[in-house]
């Protein structure tokens, strides 16, 4: 009996371990949080390029290309900047914020949570208006801008798959209701603001050349 005894203890004292050491593990990691954080890396990657240099730099870009049609129509501006530039915020935004998921403060990490998923939100209707602009507006594709709405897009999936599991090991729920309130927000402030305040397309400046002398009109003979 006393074996018995002192091996129910034993086992009791490992499930008690075993637990102490899940609920010390951080809520979030694995593959899944490394394949986000790559997406992301390299969508931030190519919109930062996009930002920078435009359309003229990138192979297969040249100009009266479908890139140079859609970056400099007046979509491909947003309140006078390159539209690349805001969804790039958001990237490295999200991006920054994947490392608080694992923060050894819990009021730290359930506010990284709930940035997460507002921030997934405008990025997924952010992808989701710019590439219903390129077909519907511009009647043209940009390869490069529809990778990174891609890569972003495939990124805000995945956690969003996982951000239940992450919720539950936070002891939380979250309010995808609440979030998904982002989506006319995000659409009046990009959407309204092109609309509102137009972009127009780039201007080429066209320089003549001044007057040959044979053209100058000679007088009349007296």
């Amino acid at each position: 009996m006393g074996k018995k005894k002192r091996k129910a203890a034993t086992q009791a004292d490992q499930a008690m371990a075993t637990q102490r050491s899940d609920a010390d593990a951080p809520p979030a990691g694995g593959m899944w949080l490394w394949v986000v954080r790559l997406c992301l890396l390299v969508a931030a990657s190519l919109t930062l390029y996009l930002s920078v240099k435009g359309s003229a730099a990138l192979p297969g870009c040249g100009p009266e290309s479908n890139c140079d049609q859609v970056l400099s129509s007046h979509w491909g501006r947003w309140m006078g900047i390159p539209i690349t530039v805001p969804g790039l915020v958001l990237y490295v935004i999200f991006f920054i914020q994947t490392s608080g998921l694992n923060h050894g403060d819990p009021a730290k990490a359930r506010r990284a949570l709930n940035v997460l998923v507002i921030l997934s939100m405008a990025i997924l209707t952010g992808a989701l208006w710019f590439v219903g602009v390129q077909a519907v507006a511009i009647g043209a594709f940009c390869p490069y801008c529809c990778t990174a709405h891609a890569l972003a897009s495939l990124a805000v999936v995945v956690f969003l798959t996982q951000s239940r599991r992450v919720a539950a090991a936070m002891g939380v729920q979250i309010a995808y209701r609440g979030a998904l309130a982002v989506v006319p927000l995000f659409l009046a402030l990009v959407a309204g603001a092109q609309w509102m305040f137009p972009s127009h397309a780039k201007v080429q400046v066209v320089k003549l050349a001044p007057p040959s002398p044979e053209a100058e009109p000679r007088p009349a003979p007296p």
